[in-house]
């Protein structure tokens, strides 16, 4: 994991002039964080949904920073962890 850390984090793009390769490389080190500091393996045993959909999420809603789009998320559930929880 190291090799691939390095080699990701080698690269340089300019944050505007290069927006997707950049993010690219953000989310490729975020992921690396995640099975680096064991977060992953923590969320399968311990986690909840909501909390694997927020780490996705976050990735998403960055991909959007540069179209200076209004993304807003709201706290409602997936119908299926509704369910369940409403069984609970």
């Amino acid at each position: 994991m190291t090799v691939l850390w390095m080699i990701a984090d080698s690269a340089h793009f300019d944050p505007v002039d290069e927006f997707d390769a950049d993010w690219a490389k953000q989310c490729i080190l975020d992921i690396l964080n995640t099975y680096r500091w064991g977060i992953m393996e923590k969320i399968v045993r311990h986690g909840k949904e909501r909390d694997l959909t927020m780490r996705l999420w976050r990735a998403i809603d960055i991909s959007f920073d540069n179209l200076c789009l209004k993304i807003l998320r709201s706290d409602q559930q997936s119908s299926a962890s509704s369910s369940r929880q409403n069984e609970e």
